[in-house]
């Protein structure tokens, strides 16, 4: 009896591991592209961003200089690759828009960056270590910091920082300042940030999708050479909102990376 409980033990355990490799070779196209988007978006964090031009200062004479970028590149993969990490993570492509285009596109759209960030496989540690990260610059010793956070500037010069939305409600949760005012001596602004809810229809400028992004497009040979379907092959291009400031605010700090509970 023990001897045949045993068996039955190890057959079940040969079994599970089975269905582990089955599991791993089912998305085997998705985990090479997810391990390839991973690796290169840390690279490109790691890397010092260029100081801010003229055009991103706000706040008047002295004021901390703010610009919006966005972290963004391409890697090679099949569409069949994205599909399997869309369908292993759970996600859902964006509806075509109706208007036709010479190359297939899909395109998926997350809430924020560190979602983005969490669907490459970013580990949770090293998702809080790169959202904020600070540098110095040889030149000139400053140090800027970027921040993975939707920055939108409407015509009236006020700053709005996106923290997400709620597409259903039509909503984001923002934080901005009443006005952007820079004390030179405190070297701090002299309004705090607030946290809001807001209907995003009433900022203007601001777009109802987050701009956190991958964009699979087709190459332009997959026309020419009849290939269609997972086969075809293109380009993956990732884009995270951010932006560069040379002085960076604890309060924004606090609302980007909340203290973690002990």
């Amino acid at each position: 009896m023990r001897e045949e409980l045993d068996t039955s033990r190890s057959a079940m355990n040969g079994i599970d591991a089975l269905r582990a490799v089955a599991r791993q070779e089912q998305y085997r196209m998705g985990r090479s592209l997810q391990a390839c988007l991973r690796t290169r978006v840390l690279e490109r964090l790691k890397a010092c961003p260029p100081a801010a031009t003229r055009g991103g200062r706000s706040g008047g004479r002295g004021a901390a200089v703010a610009e919006r970028v966005a972290v963004k590149f391409e890697v090679d993969a099949t569409r069949g690759a994205l599909d399997e990490l869309v369908q292993m993570l759970s996600l859902g492509y964006e509806p075509s828009t109706g208007r036709r285009s010479t190359r297939p596109t899909r395109k998926v759209c997350f809430t924020s960056p560190q979602d983005l960030l969490a669907a490459c496989g970013v580990a949770p540690e090293v998702l809080l270590d790169v959202t904020i990260r600070s540098f110095v610059r040889r030149g000139n010793q400053s140090t800027p910091a970027r921040v993975l956070i939707e920055r939108h500037v409407d015509d009236e010069g006020t700053v709005w920082y996106v923290l997400s939305r709620d597409e259903a409600a039509e909503t984001a949760e923002v934080a901005v300042r009443e006005r952007e005012t820079w004390s030179e001596r405190r070297r701090a602004y002299a309004y705090p940030l607030k946290k809001e809810t807001v209907a995003i229809g009433d900022v203007n400028g601001l777009p109802s999708r987050s701009p956190t992004t991958l964009v699979w497009r087709a190459s332009a040979a997959c026309g020419v050479a009849g290939v269609e379907g997972a086969d075809a092959a293109g380009r993956v291009c990732l884009t995270l909102p951010a932006c560069v400031i040379e002085e960076l605010d604890d309060q924004l700090t606090a609302l980007v990376c909340p203290a973690q509970p002990q």
